[in-house]
C-alpha cells in the first residue's frame, strides 16, 4: 500500500507542478525575479520615441516581432526635467507598433473607460510592480494626458509631472 502512494504521488507531484506554472509564465517570471522585473528591448523606446519625445531613461519595455501566444507589448520611459507640459502630437506611422500618441484626454480617467486600465493590470509580471503602481495611480489622479486606441487597445500615457511616458497593450497570438 505505501509503495503504491508513493508511486501515485512521484507522478501527480511533477503534473500539478507542471499544470501550474505550464499556464502561467507570469508567475514564473515573477518567482524568478524578487526583485521588480524590468524587461528592456533593446532599441524598441528609441524607435518609438525617434524624432517624437526625448526621454532619460528606459523604465521597462518588451517588443516582440512574433508572438506564439498572447503577450504583453509594452514600452515606458522617464522623461528629462525639462519635459514638454502638453503631450507631442501623434506620430503617423505605417507601423501601428511604432505610433505614439493620439486624441490626448486628461487624466483622471473618466469612469466610462476604466477598461483603459486593463492592458497595465494584465501585464504588471512584465512592467514591474512598483512601475504598474505607478502608473495606475497617474491615471488616477489629475495632472496627466492618456489616450486609448479603441482599433487595438493601446494605452498612451503622457505624464510630465510625474516624468512619465508610455504605451502598453496586449497583443494577439501571432501578432506583436
Amino acid at each position: 500500500m505505501n509503495t503504491l502512494i508513493r508511486v501515485l504521488a512521484l507522478a501527480l507531484v511533477p503534473l500539478a507542478l507542471w499544470s501550474i506554472f505550464q499556464g502561467t509564465p507570469q508567475i514564473i517570471l515573477a518567482l524568478m525575479s524578487p526583485d521588480d522585473p524590468r524587461q528592456v528591448s533593446h532599441g524598441y523606446a528609441e524607435r518609438l520615441f525617434d524624432g517624437v519625445l526625448p526621454f532619460d531613461e528606459v523604465l521597462s519595455s518588451r517588443y516582440s516581432a512574433s508572438a506564439p501566444e498572447e503577450s504583453c507589448q509594452h514600452v515606458f520611459v522617464r522623461l528629462g526635467v525639462n519635459a514638454p507640459s502638453a503631450p507631442p502630437r501623434a506620430a503617423l506611422r505605417h507601423n501601428r507598433d511604432l505610433r505614439f500618441g493620439g486624441l490626448w484626454r486628461p487624466t483622471p480617467l473618466a469612469f466610462a473607460d476604466t477598461a483603459a486600465l486593463e492592458p497595465v493590470e494584465r501585464c504588471v509580471a512584465y512592467v514591474g510592480r512598483s512601475l504598474s503602481a505607478e502608473i495606475g495611480r497617474v491615471l488616477r489622479e489629475p495632472g496627466a494626458q492618456y489616450y486609448r486606441d479603441l482599433t487595438d487597445g493601446t494605452l498612451h500615457l503622457y505624464a510630465p509631472a510625474a516624468r512619465l511616458a508610455g504605451r502598453v497593450r496586449i497583443a494577439s497570438e501571432g501578432r506583436p
